[in-house]
């Protein structure tokens, strides 16, 4: 210790009748000043304790409602109305090899899709959906009311590809608005285990070394998989934001009906250039409607992935759809799935990222806005 610093404590102690002693606390960032004691063995009672300690602050309260709050269930033949259903990914048919080359020519819808195939299962699993009505539409409901569930399978890329998918999709109750009433149908999702178990080839073993965005992409065989990681990382990394926009117009969402009966209602409700868009199984574009946020949590089982889907921001063609499938009360059973396009022939066959079919679920009794408003204030 230096002399000044030793003179300025004797000093001190001398002024005070206080000793500043080694303790326990002191390890732990605590302060003790006691008096010394007299040679009968006795503190003195005119001197007083002094004892000084650092405040622990207090756990703040996660005040986030945990998924599947707004009671809509999960039903195994969805025979009953509001309620969700899991569907595999092979009802929706995808970009598949070849597909790039051969189809730039192509202006018929029919003949495009005719070159798609069936979806392989889908990179992760529904786990809740939620519907809320809302008065004013809401995003980035992770960072301040949804908590989504410890995943089952921790992605071993933690930073780059999240173990938690929670997906937003906005439907305007009026059509024509820019914002205002609508719902919004929140899927949380886990990555599947077989996701997990090939993204795991490509993690540091051991915990040794940080993860490498670039070769940890390059090094996953599975062409829908790297094409998600790539995604995840563009949208992370990019610096300016016309690049991140155009990563973000990759985002795909289908819809079709589930059933003929449901296909039927749709034609009588829909014109033409609304159903075609909406309801034939064909992908649109998120676009400019797209909104990615990424919250990073290792306590809550790795990264979340919040995608938020705006209706509002959508062309008049598909909202108009989007508000039949809003008010769906007669429309029946509805497959929805979503996904990423892919535009290179190394980033083919396509592969959808989470899909379910919704019983009526949208146009069924849902938690009103009060759930975001008494959270959000």
């Amino acid at each position: 210790m230096p002399a000044f610093l030793r003179s300025t404590r004797k000093a001190l102690a001398r002024a005070t009748g206080l000793h500043h002693v080694a303790s326990p606390e002191q390890s732990q960032r605590k302060s003790t000043w006691v008096k010394p004691a007299s040679p009968t063995g006795e503190i003195e009672d005119d001197v007083e304790e002094v004892v000084v300690r650092a405040r622990k602050a207090s756990p703040k309260k996660d005040r986030r409602q945990p998924s599947g709050f707004s009671g809509v269930s999960r039903s195994v033949d969805g025979a009953k109305k509001g309620t969700w259903t899991i569907v595999p990914a092979s009802r929706f048919r995808v970009r598949g090899k070849g597909y790039t080359r051969t189809n730039h020519h192509l202006t018929d819808l029919d003949a495009v899709l005719a070159l798609k195939g069936p979806s392989i299962d889908a990179i992760y699993d529904v786990t809740h959906v939620d519907v809320v009505q809302c008065q004013k539409k809401r995003r980035d409901l992770v960072k301040t009311t949804l908590r989504p569930p410890k995943p089952a399978y921790v992605s071993p890329l933690h930073g780059l590809v999240p173990s938690t998918l929670v997906i937003n999709a906005i439907l305007p109750a009026r059509p024509h608005d820019s914002d205002g009433p609508c719902r919004q149908v929140i899927l949380t999702c886990r990555l599947t285990e077989r996701c997990c178990a090939e993204l795991a080839k490509t993690a540091p073993q051991n915990g040794s070394g940080e993860l490498n965005l670039k070769t940890a992409v390059e090094r996953i065989r599975d062409p829908s998989l790297r094409l998600w990681a790539a995604w995840c990382r563009d949208i992370r990394t990019h610096q300016k934001a016309s690049d991140r926009n155009e990563m973000r117009g990759r985002f795909k969402l289908f819809a079709r009906a589930a059933d003929a009966a449901t296909s039927q209602k749709c034609a009588a409700m829909l014109p033409d250039d609304a159903k075609s868009v909406v309801f034939n199984g064909a992908a649109l574009l998120g676009r400019d409607a797209c909104a990615v946020t990424f919250v990073s949590s290792r306590t809550a089982g790795g990264d979340v992935a919040e995608i938020s889907i705006d209706g509002f921001r959508l062309g008049p063609r598909v909202r108009a759809g989007l508000h039949a499938l809003k008010g769906g009360v007669g429309l029946g059973s509805v497959d929805i799935g979503f996904g990423i396009e892919a535009r290179a022939e190394a980033e083919l066959p396509e592969r959808l990222l989470c899909c379910a079919r919704l019983n009526r679920a949208v146009g069924a009794p849902e938690r009103s806005e009060g759930w975001f408003s008494g959270l959000l204030g």
